[in-house]
């Protein structure tokens, strides 16, 4: 996911990175209390 955005615009993903890392780790830990 990251290389994709890294990918399409280097500048653009620069400033993405940081939110999108934020809500795949909430999204993550979201599964994880879910599942256990």
């Amino acid at each position: 996911m990251m290389t994709l955005l890294s990918a399409e615009n280097p500048s653009d993903s620069l400033v993405i990175c940081p939110d999108k890392r934020g809500n795949i780790a909430r999204f993550i830990n979201g599964i994880n209390n879910y599942t256990s």
